[in-house]
């Protein structure tokens, strides 16, 4: 009787510790398909992001120079989030590039933009050869 009170205590801490492992296993996995699911959340933010100033602030070239990066904030409040996504935007101190951070997690993704970058700058005009070889 008493082995068969052992080998049932035996049995019986096995299954649990099992269970526990498989427990842990899978609220791992879930977690792991969660941030995937946020970065490709945050990838598909970022590449709509960026065709929607394509499409609004696209250089014509008729007027030389870059968009400001005032431009592109204000032009990226105009497209929001998808629900379940956190977007932050910011200026930097000189005007030049715009800082999208994405989440609120403890590391948050992060990109610099500027229009140059984007290819949202027009030229001012074709620069003569003296002009090109400082002579001018």
């Amino acid at each position: 009787m008493l082995e068969l009170l052992v080998a049932g205590a035996v049995f019986m801490a096995a299954a649990l510790s099992s269970l526990q492992l498989w427990g842990e296993a899978a609220a791992s996995s879930a977690l792991q398909q969660q941030r995937l699911q946020q970065r490709e959340g945050i990838e598909r933010d970022r590449l709509l992001l960026q065709q929607h100033w394509r499409l609004q602030l696209g250089a014509d070239g008729s007027q030389p120079g870059c968009v400001s990066a005032a431009r592109l904030l204000a032009e990226a409040a105009t497209l929001p989030p998808a629900p379940a996504l956190q977007r932050q935007l910011q200026a930097s101190a000189d005007g030049a590039a715009l800082l999208v951070e994405w989440g609120d997690h403890p590391a948050p993704r992060r990109r610099w933009y500027t229009a140059a970058g984007l290819g949202l700058c027009a030229p001012a005009g074709a620069l003569t050869d003296s002009q090109v070889e400082g002579l001018d």
